[in-house]
């Protein structure tokens, strides 16, 4: 069993989340499908592409 130091955080299809793009910055994103440690991701523009889980950050308003 792997011990992580970092925060895991439950992702769920239909989350709303920040993929980190190391030149966009943090884009808004919807979570399509989890798979295990990748995301597949909906920005609204692009076709859906998958991120790892550390690349990503829940959006923290619950509006």
């Amino acid at each position: 069993m792997k011990n992580k130091n970092s925060i895991a955080y439950d992702f769920k299809v239909g989350s709303r989340v920040y993929f980190n793009d190391e030149e966009l910055g943090s884009i808004p994103c919807k979570v399509l499908e989890v798979k295990e440690d990748i995301l597949v991701l909906d920005n609204g523009y692009d076709k859906p592409f998958e991120a790892k889980v550390n690349e990503c950050e829940p959006q923290d308003d619950l509006g």
